[in-house]
């Protein structure tokens, strides 16, 4: 996350590309957007278990 202090144009808010620009207490905040994550599904999972301690 960042601050702002009169960017090019000011602050913006809404998304752009993978930044999102918002107004928190009067200052201008730009943040990135998170990293999507990928389900597991239970093959994966047991996959990773120890040897021993199949699926319930």
């Amino acid at each position: 996350m960042a601050i702002l202090n009169n960017g090019i144009n000011g602050g913006f808010t809404d998304k752009v590309g993978s930044v999102i620009g918002y107004q928190l207490n009067g200052k201008w905040v730009i943040k990135g957007l998170p990293k999507a994550s990928k389900k597991k599904n239970k093959l994966e999972v047991s996959s990773r278990m120890p040897a021993g301690s199949g699926l319930p």
